[in-house]
């Protein structure tokens, strides 16, 4: 095998080993929380999801993309997570969207359960703090 040969054939395996985000996030098998925010005109909808190994991304509706945030360390993923069930999120039934929605969402395996609301005034408040925690580990990863 000559030398053009072998650079081709390491091209062509790097190539078909590399995931997008979009295959590592739709091949995830842990748990996930999510939050986010849209609605209104557009029907855009900004998430954001955080794996249990700390990994964070971006989902847009309307463009349809996922994109790699960065990571945050084991022990505020493992905090955010505990967070979610020491404040009952997921005995909660709140599904009062609006024209503009915020959620939180958890999922794993079979078990999915989602906070929905329009206006934070009328939501306990526990639920804003943890939704505004969680966005400044995404602004903080995002440069914002």
């Amino acid at each position: 095998m000559n030398y053009k040969s072998i650079i081709i054939l390491l091209f062509v395996l790097i190539s078909f080993s590399c995931k997008s985000p979009m295959e590592l996030f739709q091949n995830y098998q842990g748990a996930k929380i999510s939050i986010g925010s849209g609605g209104g005109f557009s029907g855009e909808y900004n998430e954001y999801i955080l794996f249990d190994n700390g990994n964070l991304y971006h989902k847009n509706t309307l463009r349809n993309e996922i994109v790699f945030l960065g990571s945050v360390s084991e022990n505020e993923a493992k905090q955010i997570f505990k967070n979610y069930f020491n404040l009952n999120f997921d005995d909660i039934n709140l599904n009062s969207p609006g024209n503009f929605s915020y959620y939180i969402k958890f999922e794993e395996n079979d078990k999915n359960h989602k906070l929905i609301w329009a206006n934070s005034s009328e939501i306990d408040p526990k639920i804003k703090v943890f939704y505004d925690i969680f966005r400044s580990k995404v602004n903080a990863l995002a440069g914002k």
